[in-house]
């Protein structure tokens, strides 16, 4: 069964299940990088809010040997987590009266995401570009849930372009702060609490890895960090060194000292290669390497003023 086909199947089965107080329908939902993702909405009346459950993954479930009729269980039961946690929110927790202290920025890849940009406010950074998300729920439990701002719901939002921009970055500064540390370290860490090896790497290899990794404190699209105010000049007065920002993922950077004499081009096709091989493509940020202070991170709109 291919996957269009699987989709059809799925929202009949649901629908089913549910009964008629639910409308159950399927749409393509465009992600970073362009990349299309089907999903299950499912909505009721009188709720503004409807969840989209993504399908891509049940139906690599169904390739791999799970009937149809579990996986329609498993997403009714999803569904039904959703629902319960929309109950408890008694489904009006869109506070557009204070959407200003809720909207954050996201840094993503300016060419792989033009279908993207057409419909939402964004401000071009090299060959980035920046764009704005409202927070829904930010909770250490069910983690965070936004909702990109665009074109046709900035009234809907009480939102103009100057008020996003004056709050989209202390607000991203405040509700993720940065985290830079060194690679070794946060490598020993992953070692210790997957598998328990305190001791499996030297001492004297980790300590040769010339890395930094900068990220929000939550570990997701901590690469937005690079645009926090001061930030960079911080970390090349603490290395005491110029650097080299390796876009590694959306969700972080590797900084490297360019006192270890490493070569841009170099470091362009190693990014470029585990891009390529490596990084989902939904979380590829760019496959250019930058030079601190040569580079700054400043809209072109900035750039042109000043």
């Amino acid at each position: 069964m291919k996957l269009e086909e699987f989709v059809k199947v799925i929202v009949k089965n649901v629908s089913e299940a549910l009964g008629e107080e639910y409308s159950v329908t399927s749409r393509k939902a465009l992600k970073n990088n362009s990349v299309e993702l089907d999903c299950l909405v499912v909505s009721r009346d009188k709720c503004n809010i409807a969840p989209n459950i993504y399908l891509n993954g049940f139906y690599m479930d169904y390739q791999n040997g799970k009937s149809i009729e579990d996986l329609t269980d498993s997403i009714i039961a999803v569904f039904r987590n959703c629902e319960e946690h929309l109950k408890d929110k008694e489904c009006s927790f869109l506070d557009r009266q204070n959407a200003a202290e809720r909207v954050v920025l996201r840094l993503i890849n300016y060419a792989k995401n033009r279908r993207i940009l057409e419909k939402c406010p964004h401000e071009r950074i090299k060959d980035l570009a920046v764009v704005y998300h409202y927070i829904v729920s930010n909770d250490a439990k069910e983690g965070i849930a936004t909702v990109r701002i665009e074109y046709e719901n900035m009234g809907f939002f009480n939102l103009d372009m100057d008020t996003i921009r004056q709050n989209a970055l202390k607000n991203t500064e405040r509700l993720f702060p940065p985290t830079f540390e060194k690679l070794e370290h946060i490598l020993r860490g992953f070692l210790e609490r997957r598998f328990g090896m305190k001791e499996f790497y030297e001492p004297n290899v980790l300590d040769a890895i010339p890395m930094f990794v900068l990220t929000s404190s939550v570990g997701v699209n901590g690469a937005s960090c690079i645009l926090y105010k001061g930030i960079l000049e911080r970390i090349r007065k603490s290395l005491n060194s110029d650097f080299y920002i390796i876009p590694s993922s959306i969700n972080e950077v590797l900084i490297v000292p360019d006192s270890q004499n490493m070569d841009r081009e170099q470091l362009n096709e190693m990014l470029r290669s585990v891009n390529r091989e490596e990084v989902p493509e939904m979380e590829i940020l760019s496959d250019n390497v930058y030079h601190y202070p040569d580079d700054q991170f400043v809209s072109e709109d900035e750039a042109s003023s000043s």
